[in-house]
C-alpha cells in the first residue's frame, strides 16, 4: 500500500510505503506552517492517515484499520489523539463530530478502556447525526463490541457505558435478551414514565372528589 502526500500548488510529492510514515511527514508540513488546504494525500487504504499516530498503540491502529475495513473503509475523515498517560488521566475519554466525520480521542492508562472509547465514538459515526445516544447507537455500539472484543473486555467497556448513561443498561439487555438485567431493570423505567397532561388531570380530579 503506497501513500502520496502532494503540496498542491507546487505539484511537489513524496511517495510512502506505510502510512505512518506520511502522517509523520503530513504533521510536519503542518508543523512547518503549511496549509491542510494545500495538501492533498492520495491514499486508497480506507483508514485516514492521521489514524497512524505514533503516539497510538499499535493494537489500537489495527482496530482502527479493522473498524474501517469492515465497514468499507473511508468512514472517519480525521482522527486526532491526545496522551493523557502522564497527566495522572485513568479514563480515556473521545469525542465524534458525526457531520464532520472527525474523531478525537484522549488515550490514559488502560488498554481496555481506550479500546471502548474508539469503538464508541466510531459508533457514533455510523450511527444518524441526530441519534447521540438513543437505542440506535446502543444497538450499533454494543454489536461493535461483541465483534471487536473478548468477553472482558465487552463486560468492562459495557459496565463502564451504564455508569456514563443509566438507559445503556436497558438496551443492552433489550439487544442480547437479557431478562435478568430486564427484569431488574422494568421496574425503574415504569417509575420514569411521564404521565400525560390528560392523566395527571384525571388523578387530581380523582384525587379531589375523593377528599369530599
Amino acid at each position: 500500500m503506497t501513500v502520496i502526500v502532494t503540496h498542491v500548488p507546487t505539484n511537489k510529492s513524496k511517495t510512502f510505503e506505510h502510512p505512518r510514515d506520511a502522517a509523520a511527514f503530513y504533521e510536519t508540513c503542518i508543523a512547518r506552517k503549511l496549509s491542510p488546504d494545500d495538501l492533498s494525500v492520495d491514499n486508497d487504504s480506507g483508514v485516514a492517515i492521521s489514524a497512524y499516530s505514533p503516539i497510538l498503540p499499535d493494537w489500537a491502529q489495527n482496530l482502527i484499520e479493522r473498524l474501517e475495513k469492515d465497514h468499507g473503509g473511508n468512514n472517519v475523515k480525521t482522527w486526532r489523539f491526545i496522551d493523557k498517560r502522564g497527566h495522572g488521566w485513568r479514563d480515556s475519554t473521545g469525542r465524534a463530530w458525526t457531520h464532520k466525520k472527525r474523531i478525537l480521542v484522549s488515550i490514559a492508562r488502560h488498554d481496555t478502556d481506550l479500546k471502548g472509547v474508539i469503538i464508541h465514538e466510531f459508533a457514533h459515526i455510523l450511527s444518524p447525526h441526530e441519534e447521540h445516544h438513543g437505542r440506535i447507537f446502543y444497538r450499533t455500539f454494543f454489536k461493535l463490541l461483541r465483534i471487536y472484543c473478548n468477553w472482558y473486555e465487552e463486560e468492562s467497556i459495557a459496565r463502564r457505558e451504564f455508569n456514563y448513561i443509566k438507559s445503556s443498561k436497558y438496551w443492552y439487555a433489550e439487544l442480547w435478551d437479557r431478562k435478568d438485567m430486564l427484569a431488574a431493570y422494568e421496574p425503574q423505567r415504569a417509575v420514569a414514565i411521564k404521565k400525560t397532561p390528560e392523566q395527571k388531570a384525571q388523578e387530581t380530579i380523582a384525587k379531589l372528589f375523593e377528599d369530599l
